[in-house]
């Protein structure tokens, strides 16, 4: 998970969480005072409803290209490995044809569009291979030759070993020979027309990819009955002549002076006739209607100005569709309004992300590629449910910020199986956009302060959490846990369980976790279980490396973040209302961050040999611990030799690495719910979900060591025989690869001894961490003394752990 820089993260949120979490005392819970998204999701709604029907066309899947010339659908899929399929059809699957185009393994077609007589016009973009003398090679046979497997070039290292007996890398030296010395590669781009019947009518190069003052990159192509196949590429939008087969320029975007220059434009076919364009524009996406008589794009809609996924789409009623995260919209270019049409949870479909490969026949039926519960893709028709139609169920509401994909097929299998009730989303990075990014983390905590709670909240790391379990805004799960049947006896990874508990209260749902730690080369430390900040600068200065180095590239901002992250109570202690950042630790790591650059430069990272660890010009990692696997990435590749995870350097004499949850859930104190939100909670700990956990560590204990077992064996994957394939795993140390092997026995035990002696817990408060920063620049500036900065850090954040604890 990447973590963001503090220095960049906005001031106003201090001011915000002050205020409300400050007087949320003195706020009625159940006075909601005005509406928000958590308000619009809990009203019941029958209005979106549509049932979704398979239609079985040929014996194939995953369709594109989807589009509707009068009343036929008309979508493109891979049937044979020497063909696509062009399939036209009625929106009931009825009176089905079909024609095949050809295709080879290193051919491919996109950006198709018809005219009103089903004449096929379409991008061939063919990919290959040449030798020196010109001749088309097979790559595949190359590589067999080579002994490479699945393309894989495979080099290796020339290793050295240094005096202390750790493997270091001294040359990089390729196996075999370099591909693109013996081998050309090109990429063509055509320009292709097809009859209803699958004839070819012609077929034009637009792009040799040798070529490169000629290189062509296709944005998209409607067909317009007036003014007939408009293209949009790298060179402009312009219209193509049939006749002569020649380009006219309709708006050129290689002119410097035009306000389009260098854009990338889509386009779109709208409702009867009408022609629709996006691109990006200084504020995200843009949707601009576009007239190609004038060659004139319109001024931007007003709908598009969060950072939402947004797809569009063609068809009848609408002037154009769109489809977002939570599901389909009509457009109405007049009005410049979105109305919405169908929600993906109240219609039972499995996804949360937008559709492209869709078009509406009416803006009551939809013909969409869509997956199964399986992931498996196939074309399906999508009716509108009438109202009256359409069961009662109680909504229970589900926000956060970013909810991934797991939790959305969890909410969608709950659904299917709850007569009563129903979940609804509510994500809040809806809300984000150019000018504010971090605007739906801001309304989401506004919101939970300001009494419009969901049912269950859904947390990663950037909200206050402790500050709410304070405030007694989360619902203690632990009775329910106890009590239920597949649960009361599941034995956890029981350190990293206790740590997210307060006291003996389960105020959070963590399904699994990583490790952030640092690690260092066990030959550096040996004997030690833990660094101080002297320790470190004293193996610095002997090892003859700068700071800078010493920490992999690393800014002032990343170690002090580290070290308020990786600090435990040492500086604030929420349950008793304490700071103690005017102590000599806070003032020694000022100290010692103010060592580092204020920021690493592009000519730093360009400087910089990825081999550092190894060499010895590096010394500590920033280790981020994501499963047992990720132990032998950094033994065998980062470092290749033996680490210690010693954990961030400290005064506290204990191993300050930190348990990490990668996803947190709670429960409303105030829902009325309780029993139906556990019901859905209660899935986490499960064997579907735990045995899906591959990149963390599993929080149940036979989960954690299933994996554990797993990793000392390669990883593989099963074809529909059931027979395992098994593949090498490789690091990559600049142009060098390095093979990772599986880990042993004794790598297993370490891992797993180190994780569960751990108790520390990551725990984010933007507010803190801006208060910290904001004051910190002051003596990093050299304008005020680390004595004086750490004492007003110590009053500011005093007063705010007072008012919000």
């Amino acid at each position: 998970m990447k973590k963001k820089s503090l220095l960049k993260r906005e001031i106003s949120l201090v001011a915000l969480m002050s205020l409300l979490l400050g007087t949320l005392s003195g706020c009625s819970m159940g006075d909601k005072g005005g509406s928000s998204l958590v308000d619009e999701a809990s009203k019941s709604t029958k209005d979106y409803v549509f049932k979704s029907e398979k239609l079985d066309i040929v014996d194939a899947s995953d369709y594109s290209n989807i589009s509707i010339v009068g009343q036929r659908i008309y979508a493109a899929t891979y049937s044979d490995g020497e063909n696509i399929t062009i399939c036209s059809f009625n929106s009931d699957g009825s009176d089905l044809k079909t024609v095949k185009i050809p295709e080879s393994d290193s051919d491919s077609h996109g950006n198709m569009t018809y005219d009103k007589d089903g004449n096929l016009y379409c991008v061939l973009y063919k990919y290959y291979y040449t030798d020196k003398q010109g001749n088309i090679v097979d790559m595949d046979t190359v590589y067999e030759e080579e002994g490479m497997g699945d393309g894989e070039v495979i080099t290796m290292t020339e290793e050295e070993t240094s005096a202390d007996g750790d493997i270091i890398v001294d040359k990089m030296v390729p196996d075999g020979e370099n591909m693109d010395d013996e081998y050309d590669y090109h990429e063509e781009q055509y320009l292709q027309k097809y009859d209803a019947e699958g004839n070819e009518i012609f077929n034009i190069m637009l792009s040799d990819g040798q070529d490169e003052e000629n290189y062509f990159s296709m944005y998209g192509m409607v067909y317009d009955e007036n003014k007939g196949l408009i293209v949009s590429s790298n060179r402009g939008i312009q219209k193509f002549n049939e006749t002569d087969q020649s380009f006219d320029m309709i708006l050129d975007t290689t002119d410097s002076a035009s306000e389009f220059y260098d854009t990338s434009i889509s386009l779109y076919s709208g409702f009867d006739g009408q022609i629709f364009a996006s691109l990006w524009g200084d504020h995200g996406i843009e949707l601009r209607s576009f007239d190609a008589e004038t060659g004139k794009l319109s001024e931007p809609s007003g709908q598009f100005e969060t950072y939402d996924d947004y797809s569009f789409f063609s068809g009848n009623g609408y002037d154009l569709y769109v489809s977002k995260t939570d599901g389909f919209y009509g457009y109405d270019k007049g009005k410049d309004a979105l109305t919405k049409l169908l929600d993906y949870v109240d219609s039972d479909l499995s996804i949360g992300y937008s559709i492209n490969s869709v078009v509406a026949v009416s803006d009551q039926e939809f013909i969409a590629n869509l997956p199964d519960e399986n992931y498996n893709y196939a074309l399906y028709r999508l009716t509108k449910v009438p109202a009256d139609q359409v069961r009662d169920r109680t909504i229970i509401t589900l926000a956060g910020r970013g909810i991934d994909y797991n939790v959305r097929d969890m909410v969608y299998k709950f659904n299917q199986e709850s007569d009563g009730y129903k979940i609804k989303i509510v994500d809040y990075s809806s809300l984000d956009s150019e000018d504010d990014w971090q605007a739906g983390l801001t309304q989401f905590n506004l919101d939970i302060v300001s009494g419009n709670i969901p049912d269950i909240m859904f947390f990663v790391n950037d909200e206050p959490v402790d500050s709410y379990i304070n405030k007694g805004l989360f619902l203690d799960m632990s009775s329910y846990l106890a009590s239920d049947p597949e649960l009361k006896d599941v034995k956890f990874v029981q350190n990293a369980f206790d740590a997210f508990k307060t006291g003996d209260k389960l105020y959070q749902i963590i399904p699994s976790f990583y490790v952030n730690t640092l690690a260092v080369k066990a030959s550096n430390v040996p004997g030690m279980d833990t660094l101080t900040l002297k320790d470190c600068k004293e193996m610095i200065k002997q090892k003859g490396v700068t700071f800078s180095d010493s920490f992999g590239m690393t800014a002032k901002d990343t170690i002090m973040y580290y070290g308020i992250m990786t600090s435990g109570n040492k500086f604030i202690d929420w349950e008793n209302k304490s700071c103690n950042f005017g102590s000599d630790g806070f003032i020694e790591l000022l100290e010692f961050a103010n060592e580092f650059p204020d920021e690493i430069t592009e000519d730093m990272w360009m400087d910089y040999d990825e081999a550092s660890y190894r060499t010895g010009e590096a010394l500590f990692s920033l280790a981020y611990l994501n499963g047992f696997r990720a132990y032998k990435r950094y033994v065998d590749g980062t470092f290749g030799s033996d680490i210690a995870l010693i954990g961030f350097p400290n005064e506290l004499g204990v191993n300050c690495s930190i348990l990490t949850p990668n996803a947190r859930f709670a429960v409303s104190s105030q829902t009325k719910y309780p029993e139906e939100c556990w019901k859905f909670l209660r899935k986490l700990y499960l064997d579907e979900y735990q045995d899906s956990i591959d990149y963390d560590f599993p929080i149940r204990k036979d989960k954690f060591d299933e994996l554990a077992k797993k990793s000392m064996e390669k990883q593989f994957w099963i074809d529909d025989d059931g027979e395992k394939h098994y593949e090498e795993e490789y690091y990559w140390v600049g142009d060098t690869q390095i093979e990772v092997k599986p880990l042993t026995q004794q790598d297993v035990d370490t891992v797993t001894d180190f994780v569960e002696s751990l108790t520390l817990t990551y725990s984010s408060n933007e507010a803190v961490s801006n208060i910290i920063n904001e004051e910190a620049a002051a003596y990093f500036k050299g304008q005020k003394s680390a004595q004086e900065v750490a004492d007003i850090i110590q009053s500011r954040v005093s007063i705010y752990v007072n008012e919000n604890s």
